[in-house]
């Protein structure tokens, strides 16, 4: 089975975007409310590429971020923009990103898990409310952290995807490794488990072989773009493609990298198998 091809980094192009047209740099949730255009406009790109599920710009939109700007009261607005924007924008599946908390939950921080919960549970109430097809956790340091958003977003019987980031192609930055991560999340019938962001295309091929060893379930790549141009990204990664279920890029790349994904996986004879 050819693998799902996923979009590619969000926020730095979205900043690119405002750039060209003149719109002030600012948090990247803030667009969906405040500059909408700019997203449809990124989501387009990413549809024309290629994508065939797209994530909404949410990856930051969680209350203890909106909180440290005072605007939490636009929460639930942010989060249901952000979705509903990939139905109008593209042809794609949509997906809600949200990514871990800006504060560090115990024994690492001072958040304590029922407060993480509850944080978790309030973001996707809204986002259910749009019936995205897919949820994704994505680009998390902490298993703690993603078991207890997981146990909340499983609830929603929404297709769960989890995807954390090793910056040395082995384990997070607590220490958590794709065994690790397997069988904590076992339990939660996963529609896909992988990596995204920290390190590139190489780095990459090789955590695949470690997430073959310990699951079975759908594998999704998408990492960084690092120096590699979009063609050299899309080769880079070929080895994997038959191994995987979803495959994207991220920090670096753009609408461009995911054409050359594409096109990758339409001629790659591996990832037909």
């Amino acid at each position: 089975m050819k693998p799902i091809v996923l979009d590619g980094a969000f926020g730095t192009c979205l900043w690119e975007e405002a750039e060209k047209r003149g719109v002030e740099k600012v948090s990247t949730w803030r667009y969906n409310i405040e500059h909408p255009e700019l997203v449809e406009a990124i989501i387009n790109a990413y549809d024309k590429a290629g994508s065939e599920i797209i994530y909404s710009n949410t990856f930051v939109a969680i209350r203890t971020i909106l909180e440290a700007e005072h605007e939490e009261d636009k929460l639930e607005a942010v989060i249901r923009s952000g979705l509903r924007l990939v139905r109008e924008a593209s042809d794609a599946k949509l997906a809600y990103s949200v990514g871990p908390l800006s504060k560090m939950m115990e024994p690492f921080g001072t958040m304590t898990r029922e407060e993480v919960m509850d944080v978790y549970k309030e973001a996707l109430d809204y986002a259910v409310l749009e019936n995205p097809d897919y949820i994704v956790l994505e680009t998390f340091m902490d298993l703690n952290m993603l078991e207890v958003a997981a146990s909340v977003a499983c609830q929603t019987k929404i297709p769960l995807i989890c995807s954390m980031t090793f910056p040395d192609g082995k384990r997070t930055l607590l220490g958590n490794s794709p065994k690790d991560m397997a069988e904590r999340l076992e339990s939660f019938n996963l529609a896909g488990i992988g990596t995204n962001c920290s390190v590139g295309p190489r780095l990459t091929v090789s955590l695949v072989e470690e997430f073959k060893k310990v699951t079975k379930l759908p594998l999704l790549v998408k990492p960084n773009a690092g120096e590699l141009d979009a063609k050299s990204f899309a080769k880079e990664l070929a080895p994997c493609l038959k191994d995987v279920g979803f495959a994207g890029a991220c920090c670096g790349s753009s609408p461009e990298y995911i054409k050359y994904l594409a096109q990758e996986i339409q001629t790659d004879k591996r990832a037909c198998i």
